[in-house]
């Protein structure tokens, strides 16, 4: 967990080094918080226990066959390992 944040200032001029950087551009400075309460007010949403979440996504993987084990959905056939 970061303990200090950079200033907007050094994070554009970061960006102007390195190219991956360069998309994060134009968020720096804005405020990017979101919360889910205009869904619960206007829609009547209630979100999910966080412990039915917990328990009940590995169960939905496991048909799938997905684990930490196997390989992502990409297909690796196409891969430029030598």
């Amino acid at each position: 967990m970061p303990t200090r944040e950079m200033p907007v200032w050094a994070a554009r001029g970061l960006s102007l080094i390195k190219p991956e950087l360069r998309p994060l551009r134009a968020l720096l400075g804005k405020n990017l918080d979101a919360t889910s309460e205009k869904a619960q007010r206007l829609l009547g949403w209630k979100p999910r226990p966080i412990e039915d979440t917990i328990t009940e996504t590995p169960e939905s993987l496991l048909p799938l066959n997905r684990t930490a084990e196997t390989e992502p959905l990409a297909d690796r056939s196409s891969s430029t390992d030598i």
